[in-house]
């Protein structure tokens, strides 16, 4: 609210009003910020950014744009459509997807389709179980698995899929990736910190 600065609710008029004298109430207009991220296809913005919702999005997904954090609380995202929909996309460089209880996304394109930099974290645990689980579309970027938490793939394609001079980095953290081409696909940069390949035997 813009002016008056007191203004208070009147439940007769059902409307806001001025305390003393009831003037108008003006209310103050900001513009609708969009950011490069999208939850099976729904942008998010200012306006929903503290409680992303819509068909086939459940539990608690929301985004702290002041830490770049996205948080998915047992959250659940079924993309509906099956038409280019992928459960994340993300073209917000440092974004971290941070993971608090069982989450899960299900879609026939991109699990989390990347386009910059982006982490994984938290205490929980995500499945995906899509065409393409995680696929990076950009050359140079980062992928990060961390901090203790559980990524599994199942996807009917591949697992995570990198491009050439991208990395994917696993620290202290766990990722189970299986694909129908391969469970990592063009993977040319892969660092492993405080973890090992436990299967298969030998891969390298």
């Amino acid at each position: 609210i813009a002016q008056p600065m007191d203004a208070v609710w009147d439940d007769e008029n059902d409307n806001y009003t001025h305390s003393a004298d009831g003037t108008a109430v003006h209310f103050l207009e900001y513009d609708k910020v969009e950011y490069d991220l999208t939850i099976a296809n729904i942008p998010v913005t200012n306006v929903n950014a503290n409680n992303i919702t819509g068909p086939g999005i459940s539990g608690n997904v929301w985004y702290d744009a002041l830490s770049n954090t996205l948080n998915l609380e047992n959250a659940s995202i079924v993309c509906l459509n099956e038409d280019d929909e992928n459960g994340i996309y993300n073209s917000i460089d440092g974004l971290t997807i941070n993971l608090v209880g069982n989450n899960y996304i299900a879609t026939d394109e991109d699990g989390i389709s990347l386009h910059a930099s982006t982490a994984i974290t938290g205490t929980g645990k995500l499945l995906i179980e899509s065409e393409y689980g995680i696929y990076d579309y950009s050359a140079q970027h980062t992928l990060t698995i961390a901090d203790g938490c559980e990524v599994e793939v199942d996807a009917s394609q591949c697992g995570v899929h990198m491009r050439d001079e991208s990395t994917l980095l696993i620290d202290r953290a766990t990722l189970k990736s299986t694909g129908g081409y391969g469970s990592s696909v063009r993977t040319m940069d892969l660092q492993l910190r405080g973890v090992k390949i436990l299967s298969p035997a030998g891969a390298y």
